[in-house]
C-alpha cells in the first residue's frame, strides 16, 4: 500500500511537470503565432507598398517618355523656327544688297 501510494505521488509529480510543461510550451506557440502574424502584416504591408511604387514607377515611366516625345517635338519646332529665322536673314541680306 506505501508503495502504491509512492507511485502515485510520482504520477502526480509527474503529471504536474508534464502540465507546466504543456502551458510552457502553450505560451511559446502563442508567442510564435503573434511574430508569425506580425511577420505576415509586415510582408503584406511591403507588398502592398512594392506594388503601390511599382505603380508610381510605371506611371513616371509613361510621364517621362510622354516628356521625350513633348521634348523631341519641341527640339523639331525650334530646329524648323532656326532654318525659317536663317531664311528670313538670308532674304534680307539679299534685298540690302539689291538695294544697294
Amino acid at each position: 500500500m506505501q508503495k502504491l501510494e509512492e507511485i502515485n505521488q510520482e504520477l502526480k509529480l509527474h503529471i504536474s511537470l508534464l502540465e507546466r510543461s504543456i502551458e510552457k510550451h502553450k505560451r511559446l506557440i502563442r508567442k510564435r503565432e503573434k511574430e508569425l502574424e506580425q511577420v505576415k502584416n509586415e510582408f503584406e504591408h511591403n507588398i502592398f507598398n512594392v506594388s503601390s511604387l511599382s505603380n508610381k514607377c510605371t506611371k513616371q515611366d509613361v510621364e517621362m517618355s510622354i516628356l521625350r516625345i513633348e521634348n523631341a517635338s519641341l527640339n523639331e519646332e525650334l530646329r524648323l523656327l532656326r532654318e525659317n529665322i536663317n531664311h528670313c536673314q538670308e532674304q534680307q541680306r539679299r534685298l540690302r544688297k539689291d538695294y544697294d
